[in-house]
C-alpha cells in the first residue's frame, strides 16, 4: 500500500503543466474527463474496491487517509501558489482542496457504480463553474 501511496502522488499527473490553474485543471481533468479509457475505468474500479476495505480494515483507513491527506495537501498548495502569483483570487486554500478531493471521490464512485456517465459533462461544468466564481482571478 505505501509503494501505491507514492506512485500515486497527484503532482505525478501534473508534471507537464506550466502554472498551477493548468497543474489544477489537469488534475480535475483525471476524475471527470468525458471518457476513460478501459484501463482508467479498471484502476478507477480497483482504487473503489480498495477504498472500502477501509470500513473494516483499520490499515487500509489509515493508508486512505493519507492518500486523501496528500491529495488535499496538493491541491491546497497549488491554490496557494495560484493566489501568491495573482492567477487565484483570495480563498481558502483548504477547503477548496476539501471539496475537490470530496467532489473526486465522488466521482471515482458514481463511475465505477453505474452504467453510463451521462452525468459527468453537467458535474464537470458546474464545478468549472465554482472554480471561475470561487477561485480563479476574474
Amino acid at each position: 500500500m505505501q509503494q501505491f501511496l507514492k506512485q500515486s502522488h497527484p503532482k505525478s499527473f501534473t508534471e507537464d503543466a506550466n502554472n498551477p490553474q493548468e497543474q489544477l485543471a489537469d488534475l480535475i481533468e483525471i476524475f471527470f474527463g468525458q471518457s476513460l479509457s478501459e484501463r482508467r475505468q479498471k484502476l478507477l474500479a480497483t482504487v473503489f474496491e480498495l477504498r472500502t476495505r477501509a470500513i473494516h480494515s483499520e490499515d487500509y483507513r489509515e493508508h486512505f487517509s493519507q492518500s486523501d491527506s496528500m491529495f488535499e495537501e496538493y491541491i491546497a498548495s497549488l491554490i496557494q501558489e495560484g493566489m501568491n502569483d495573482g492567477v487565484f483570487q483570495s480563498c481558502n486554500p483548504s477547503t477548496v482542496a476539501a471539496m475537490t478531493t470530496l467532489l473526486a471521490n465522488g466521482a471515482l464512485v458514481r463511475r465505477t457504480t453505474r452504467d453510463n456517465d451521462d452525468w459527468i459533462d453537467d458535474v464537470r461544468k458546474e464545478f468549472q463553474r465554482y472554480r471561475e466564481q470561487c477561485v480563479y482571478e476574474n
